[in-house]
């Protein structure tokens, strides 16, 4: 009886419901979602759920499941961080925050505060060095309940993306998706035509996953 609670308390806090699809080209980073939300202990559909947060021109990050209450919090922390780095030295720090070090700092909160959210960070590392050949690059980083971490080109989570996997791997023309062995292959059909398929395959999973829903969130980072 032990044992069952235990499977039934892992299975309405860590699996997730919904879907969110995020993947990147050269012009930039679609990503879609559902609307589904965890509040209160409780998966809820709402038009006016908001699953983007912007932590700063660059960097966003994407709820994908876990507990709604330490996502906001998380979010809050993470605001907390960039707002004390905007007003130390020079005052010009928050505008040049690098995404993957928002990412792993992010993976550090979701390791020892937060364990059950799942999450997507997507931005770029600003540079002002003329001979970074890595500036304005685009990233896509996923960090799972618990704190790993994982770079890749195309994210599919949330119930939903079993449903929806074949379809994107044969759309995008990739063996894989959520690989992070394939992090620099990214898209090259350009930005429009990312953005259909990934909203089409939202569409797809919000139809035939019963524990996704709402109607489909588009957002464009370039």
């Amino acid at each position: 009886m032990i044992y069952l609670l235990i499977i039934i308390f892992i299975y309405f806090n860590f699996v997730n419901s919904s879907i969110v699809i995020a993947g990147k080209c050269s012009e930039g980073v679609i990503i879609s979602s559902d609307s589904l939300f965890s509040q209160s202990g409780r998966i809820v559909s709402s038009r006016e759920a908001v699953k983007v947060h912007n932590l700063t021109g660059d960097v966003l990050v994407c709820y994908v499941g876990g507990r709604g209450a330490e996502f906001s919090s998380l979010c809050l922390d993470l605001d907390g961080v960039i707002l004390q780095e905007r007003y130390h030295g020079d005052g010009n720090h928050a505008d040049t925050c690098q995404c993957t070090e928002l990412a792993h700092l992010t993976r550090r909160l979701v390791y020892s505060a937060y364990r059950s959210v799942h999450v997507i960070i997507v931005g770029r590392d600003i540079s002002h060095d003329n001979n970074n050949n890595n500036a304005d690059k685009y990233h896509l980083y996923e960090i799972l309940p618990g704190g790993t971490i994982i770079d890749a080109p195309f994210i599919v989570a949330g119930s939903g993306a079993e449903s929806v996997l074949g379809l994107l791997e044969e759309k995008l023309n990739v063996k894989t998706i959520n690989n992070d062995n394939n992090k620099n292959d990214a898209y090259d059909g350009g930005l429009k035509a990312l953005e259909d398929t990934i909203t089409n395959a939202v569409k797809t999973a919000i139809r035939v996953d019963p524990r996704s829903g709402g109607v489909p969130r588009t957002y464009i980072f370039r």
